[in-house]
């Protein structure tokens, strides 16, 4: 039985003033991460609400939605992935050394949801913004919480935006780096990283199959 929902938001939200608390928390690797956490009303669903590539739960359209939906009495929980720095709280440019991959994005979610499961008694909606979104999909391909029963996603993202060919050429670059063993840090394109993107090939592997086409298909 399918249990993915998608809805697309548009238009503006209201900024209300926010009454969330920051919680900290220790990931099995010993590593810290943070998020911003209101509990639901009784009987109303929590939002697990996901920043875009790269930003944090304070980028002014998650903060946008943390105090909307929390008005409305839904919970929400705006974590920030740590891209492997302990309680990040600041968003990583290009250039950067990114040795991150997409499975400890999926990981830090996965956390993030039992966390939230075994605080919460109501349905869990998961809300992506841009590769956010992406993200989330990534989680619900891989056994998700028995909780979660929806995605939202909003200004959906995807790799390859610079083109299909100069995409297809940096993977098989990436590619043939990884089978020879090769660590040394490259430079790609990523998302709205044009030729900048410095990183282990690996890492950058691990985004680059959600080109538009994997996205699309995934989320129909």
């Amino acid at each position: 039985m399918k249990r993915k929902l998608v809805v697309w938001l548009v238009g503006m939200l209201w900024i209300l003033p926010g009454l969330a608390a920051e919680m900290t928390e220790t990931l099995p690797n010993g590593m810290k991460v943070s998020a911003e956490y209101l509990p639901a009303a009784k009987g109303s669903p929590t939002l697990l609400i996901l920043h875009g590539f790269m930003v944090t739960g304070a980028f002014p359209t998650v903060q946008a939605l943390v105090n909307e939906l929390s008005s409305k009495g839904y919970g929400v929980l705006a974590p920030t992935l740590s891209l492997g720095l302990n309680t990040r709280r600041a968003g990583l440019a290009c250039d950067a050394i990114h040795t991150h991959t997409l499975a400890d994005d999926r990981a830090e979610v996965a956390f993030w949801v039992d966390w939230l499961a075994s605080r919460s008694q109501g349905s869990i909606v998961l809300a992506g913004h841009s590769f956010g979104s992406v993200q989330l999909l990534d989680y619900l391909r891989h056994a998700p919480n028995a909780r979660v029963v929806g995605l939202i996603g909003i200004s959906l993202s995807y790799v390859g935006a610079q083109g299909e060919e100069l995409q297809a050429n940096q993977v098989k670059r990436a590619q043939s780096q990884q089978a020879g063993g090769d660590k040394s840090l490259g430079r790609f394109n990523l998302i709205y990283c044009h030729g900048n993107y410095t990183s282990t090939a690996e890492s950058f592997l691990s985004y680059a199959n959600y080109d538009r086409n994997a996205v699309f298909r995934r989320f129909g």
